[in-house]
């Protein structure tokens, strides 16, 4: 076997401190509670053991993406939409990253992986399931803490009967 060296050079197009500062600026990209919804609803789709998962997850995850994969997602969401140089999140950036970010995060049963199932398609699957749930207006998102009550979460919440995009949501606050 014969080995050949290259010279190749590769230059700087960035340094480290415009890196650093490029990821705190992202930090501060807005999301709307509608897409924070939509990327805690794909992390919660992973969990085989809820009621409300599909029957890909409940065949083939073993354990679920923990909590922090929401913290995760929005946060790479936000990096994503400062890439693609836009002031919001939408959707859409939730998506690109989802992969990425869950990927690592479930756990295949054996069967997934006798039957040769990636983890990249069940994302796919559960992208799908969730996507299918959200226009069509199924399903909820229920988060409890301690320190509130349900009469608190009920005189807060605000239900929505029409087609909203981010967009406009975005416009509107």
């Amino acid at each position: 076997m014969t080995q050949v060296t290259m010279d190749e050079t590769a230059s700087a197009v960035v340094d480290g401190a415009t890196i650093l500062e490029m990821r705190e600026l992202s930090k501060d990209v807005p999301v709307v509670d509608d897409v924070l919804n939509y990327a805690m609803s794909l992390v919660a789709a992973t969990h085989p053991e809820l009621a409300s998962a599909s029957d890909t997850a409940k065949k083939y995850i073993k354990y679920g993406a923990s909590p922090r994969a929401s913290i995760s997602l929005a946060a790479a969401s936000k990096a994503y939409a400062f890439i693609k140089r836009r002031g919001y999140v939408i959707p859409e950036d939730v998506r690109a990253v989802c992969y990425e970010v869950l990927r690592h995060r479930i756990g295949l049963t054996y069967e997934a992986e006798a039957e040769n199932m990636t983890t990249d398609q069940i994302i796919s699957e559960i992208i799908n399931a969730v996507e299918y749930l959200r226009k069509s207006r199924i399903g909820a998102l229920i988060v409890i803490e301690r320190d509130i009550s349900l009469n608190q979460y009920i005189s807060r919440s605000k239900q929505l009967y029409a087609d909203i995009s981010s967009d406009l949501l975005v416009s509107i606050f």
